[in-house]
């Protein structure tokens, strides 16, 4: 059996977080979203992520604010930013 990767996409745009969660899921990765930063650290202190997208400008708390204790607590460790995830996946990726 093949192991499924799972993905964390965080982003205040919904249509991003759509359109990334369709392409990611068709790909046959397991994909799960939050919609700032304060949701995605919490998602990050549930689930063992393979792989993180962070936006880094959201309300609430953003993308840096929220790499930041997840790295102190041990759950995350960041390897590289997107200032944002606007385009689509396909042009993102490549």
């Amino acid at each position: 059996m093949e192991r499924q990767y799972q993905i964390l996409i965080v982003d205040d745009d919904d249509a991003i977080l759509s359109s990334y969660q369709d392409y990611f899921t068709k790909q046959g990765f397991t994909v799960k979203v939050a919609h700032n930063g304060i949701e995605g650290l919490e998602k990050l202190r549930e689930i063992d992520f393979d792989v993180a997208l962070v936006d880094i400008n959201m309300p609430n708390m953003n993308g840096l604010e929220m790499i930041k204790p997840a790295n102190e607590e041990n759950i995350w460790h960041l390897a590289q930013f997107c200032d944002s995830l606007a385009g689509s996946p396909t042009t993102a990726i490549h």
